[in-house]
């Protein structure tokens, strides 16, 4: 990302994730979060370069509630 998409500032880089929630997010998604220097804008940008807003709706984390299931189930079927 060049450009940031509220000011135009090429004041643009790459963020660290704040929380646990970014850090999955981060891990699961090619999306990365950005920073603008300028005017503090924060979001995340995918590799297309599509960009959401920290906030945004679509900024949902995803469901884990399956994965933690699957999990589970391969756990204990190793303690056997």
């Amino acid at each position: 990302m060049n450009v940031c998409p509220v000011c135009g500032s090429r004041r643009v880089v790459r963020s660290r994730t704040r929380l646990g929630l970014e850090s999955v997010r981060r891990r699961l998604t090619t999306r990365r979060p950005y920073r603008c220097f300028n005017c503090k804008w924060r979001g995340w940008v995918d590799e297309a370069g599509q960009v959401t807003p920290l906030g945004d709706a679509s900024d949902v984390p995803p469901e884990l509630v399956a994965q933690d299931a699957v999990l589970e189930d391969s756990s204990k079927k190793a303690g056997r």
